[in-house]
């Protein structure tokens, strides 16, 4: 799930600030798949949980709350989600993660996460990754 802050709609392509949540009892995600953003760079903050980041080429790290870690554009990387609620922010200079939740994914109208992860399609995250110009 994506709250945003601020979307590169409203920040005319500067920017992108959102918070993300998810659980590791939904198993694999849309972001268990190694993507790339050629020219975005990434900030994600923990705030509450454990927060996996596999850069390709280097050893899975571990982040938790109050640690924060930089994905440069063009470093291909996934996310894995290691307690049962995790919550990020998420800085990007451009359509990062979030503009690929908002683009694959369908409005949510609870406040909280629930129970069962919500259902996506693989083929859906593909189309929405080739229209943002991210590879996965």
């Amino acid at each position: 799930m994506s709250r945003p802050f601020v979307t590169t709609a409203q920040s005319s392509g500067v920017c992108a600030i959102s918070s993300i949540e998810s659980s590791k009892d939904y198993g694999e995600t849309a972001f268990s798949k190694y993507m790339t953003f050629p020219t975005v760079d990434h900030c994600f903050c923990v705030m509450e949980g454990a927060l996996r980041v596999n850069l390709q080429g280097a050893d899975d790290a571990v982040f938790r709350e109050g640690e924060t870690v930089v994905v440069p554009a063009g470093q291909a990387f996934s996310l894995g989600f290691e307690s049962k609620y995790v919550k990020f922010h998420s800085f990007t200079d451009g359509n990062g993660v979030e503009s690929l939740i908002h683009a694959a994914g369908k409005p949510f109208q609870g406040a909280v996460l629930p129970d069962k992860a919500p259902e996506y399609e693989q083929a859906e995250v593909e189309s929405a990754a080739a229209r943002l110009n991210i590879a996965i």
